[in-house]
């Protein structure tokens, strides 16, 4: 009698038989005659059991208020959207205005966005579905009047959609007026289009960040490279910026090095410090002293993001293989830094025409094709090509 009467008052709370996480009440129903017909319960198990010591706990005559809009939960679960995911995250979703997210997600689907991404989309930005549709339209039409194509704003809704979520005149705008201080438009639509989560920055933040360039002495065309070039320093943590730099600093780098070395990469920005620690130790170990290992990344500053392993390998083809000493390698840096699987091919043409004893390193590694075949090698450029071609079958 009590399940009878907590139906017929509630019909909608009957729709959080189905999620597990509704105030812990394991409640089952064994008959579905008043409402199994409905649509809904296709997503419910066929039978149902109703716990009579959680109903007798209820006074009969107390009314119970439904948490969820019946219609809004009806529609996101017919649309095969996670309720429960959604109550958990932002549960003022199951209480709005059907008509409202019915709009916005045929705006959403018409516009281009396919319903498996549309629902991972609203299961993890639920609140977009709650936009005006005024203001959501409106919100894209101006990524597209900024120069994205549809295909770039269809990106930026499943990859950003918490983009959508900033208000355009008082966060939007004054970001891409920050970002427009130092590149172009033109740039910024490439980096939305490698990133599309940019704009997710925290406007002081970066702020304090280009503030913080401008006084280690970055000039404005400096800062603009290091944004184009590596959109990520907008985003990632500063702490873990500003160690790189400090690690550099440990190094012995004055202003103007270190300068130098983030300008020619500014990847190491995002670098993790213990990793060029390991660097710095694997070209310790093999001989190089502090001034020269300082030298040495000055000269190629991409040393610091290879991983160690790369490094060894190449230090080991050189000094087990080709029998070169630590000097040797010291006087050709650039065997860290070159196409190392091009110079291996070298080398094994140089064995193919019994050419591969007392091998120059330097040679091998800077002559140009022509050079090098016609001295080290002393043959002609179609046997090399014929070897390429073989060899690369």
């Amino acid at each position: 009698m009590a399940a009878k009467l907590l139906l017929v008052r509630n019909f909608s709370l009957l729709r959080c038989v189905c999620l597990p996480w509704h105030k812990n009440q394991a409640i089952n129903l064994k008959s579905l005659l008043l409402i199994g017909s409905h649509p809904w319960f296709t997503y419910c198990s066929r039978e149902l059991h109703l716990q009579q010591q959680n109903i007798s706990q209820i006074p009969q005559d107390q009314d119970i208020t439904p948490t969820y809009s019946f219609e809004t939960v009806d529609y996101l679960i017919s649309n095969g959207i996670n309720v429960a995911v959604i109550e958990k995250s932002y549960p003022s979703l199951l209480n709005a205005d059907v008509n409202r997210l019915q709009k916005n997600y045929e705006y959403l689907r018409k516009l281009g966005v396919n319903s498996t991404d549309l629902i991972q989309v609203i299961e993890t930005t639920p609140k977009l579905l709650t936009l005006s549709h005024h203001r959501l339209k409106a919100s894209i039409k101006f990524w597209q009047y900024f120069g994205l194509r549809n295909e770039n704003v269809i990106n930026m809704i499943i990859k950003a959609p918490q983009i959508f979520l900033q208000r355009r005149r008082t966060e939007i705008e004054s970001k891409l007026n920050l970002l427009q201080s130092f590149i172009s438009q033109k740039q910024i639509l490439h980096l939305f289009q490698l990133q599309p989560a940019l704009l997710t920055f925290i406007l002081t933040d970066v702020e304090m960040r280009i503030e913080w360039l401008t006084n280690l002495g970055f000039e404005k065309n400096d800062i603009g490279s290091i944004i184009s070039r590596l959109p990520s320093f907008l985003l990632k943590d500063f702490n873990a910026i500003q160690s790189s730099i400090d690690w550099l600093k440990s190094n012995h780098c004055n202003r103007k090095e270190i300068i130098n070395i983030i300008n020619e990469h500014p990847g190491i920005l995002r670098r993790d410090v213990d990793v060029m620690t390991d660097i710095k130790n694997f070209f310790i170990d093999i001989g190089y002293t502090t001034e020269e290992f300082k030298s040495i990344i000055c000269m190629f500053p991409s040393l610091l993001c290879r991983s160690v392993s790369s490094l060894q390998d190449r230090f080991h083809f050189a000094s087990a293989i080709l029998k070169c000493s630590v000097d040797e390698v010291k006087e050709t840096p650039a065997l860290f830094t070159c196409k190392f699987d091009q110079i291996k091919l070298r080398y094994a043409f140089l064995q193919s025409v019994n050419r591969s004893d007392n091998v120059v390193l330097k040679q091998l590694i800077l002559a140009n094709d022509r050079r090098f075949v016609k001295e080290e090698a002393t043959s002609n450029m179609s046997e090399f090509h014929k070897f390429l071609r073989i060899t690369l079958q």
